[in-house]
């Protein structure tokens, strides 16, 4: 299945496994369940010592090609696609300061 999902980024046909995350457009909480779900997932497979990518706007545009690939009820949407594997490299970069990222009570 991975040789036809990777028209959404050429570079997924060396991943191991995509995950499909199909949510349900009738829950009021679909996006931010989701989002908790793909972030805990990228947390866990870096855990596990491989890599993984979020790939919402490149799913985005297709998102009926890939239900119709997939299988996925019309109902459904298909929030994103998630690749996980081994990385070619590990991106390395350094820390910024904690007072560079973070304002207190205000920007």
């Amino acid at each position: 299945m991975i040789e036809p999902l990777k028209v959404a980024a050429q570079w997924m046909e060396n991943a191991g496994a995509i995950i499909a995350l199909v949510m349900d457009p009738s829950s009021r909480w679909r996006l931010e369940d989701g989002s908790a779900a793909v972030e805990n997932m990228l947390i866990a497979s870096t855990a596990l010592g491989y890599g993984s990518c979020w790939l919402e706007g490149y799913t985005l545009p297709r998102e009926e090609e890939f239900k119709t690939l997939l299988n996925i009820p019309a109902e459904k949407r298909l929030l994103t696609l998630i690749p996980i594997g081994v990385p070619i490299e590990w991106p390395t970069r350094e820390k910024k300061p904690l007072k560079e990222v973070i304002h207190w009570e205000k920007f």
